[in-house]
């Protein structure tokens, strides 16, 4: 209790930043689902379905299908996480992640800084949403379309999809 006291007291004090003027990862996400997380043992995190060619992201070779658990030594349990945090760090800010990522069979864990990119302009950020509206759209009526999705992915969906449970879309 003492270490996390001390924690507290030495973590540095952030502003919220205006929402057109913090840092961004680049990154599409969801949250992993509890019933994801029992049932394939995947890690509790923010599945990445995208990656924004050239962005923060990819710069730091996070990989979709990956998951980020930690943000800045903060753990992150879901999508709205993930957004809070950012809201308090500016681009050009360098950030540890902790993302876990399929291989050989498991998930393996590592570490990699992210420097934040900056938001795209608004006239690109509203045909951006009006692309990600029809991508929800398309996803809702074909649950298993995802393309670049790993098997257990595909196979979460496939036995998943039909009862409210799937990966989507997120910021």
């Amino acid at each position: 209790m003492k270490g996390v006291l001390e924690d507290l007291m030495n973590e540095t004090t952030r502003e919220a930043l205006a929402d057109d003027e913090h840092g961004v990862l680049g990154i599409t996400g969801t949250t992993v689902s509890n019933e994801a997380v029992q049932l394939y043992n995947i890690p509790e995190g923010v599945l990445v379905t995208e990656v924004t060619e050239g962005g923060a992201a990819d710069n730091a070779a996070i990989k979709a299908n990956s998951i980020i658990t930690s943000f800045d030594g903060k753990d992150v349990n879901d999508i709205n996480e993930l957004v809070d945090l950012l809201q308090y760090y500016a681009p050009g800010e360098e950030v540890e992640l902790t993302v876990e990522s399929l291989g050989n069979g498991d998930y393996e864990e590592e570490t990699v800084t992210v420097t934040l990119g900056e938001q795209q302009s608004n006239d690109q950020n509203s045909n951006d949403q009006n692309s990600d509206s029809s991508q929800n759209d398309n996803s809702q009526s074909n649950d298993s379309s995802q393309e670049g999705s790993d098997s257990i992915i595909e196979d979460w969906e496939e036995n998943n999809g039909n009862n409210g449970l799937r990966f989507g879309e997120g910021w």
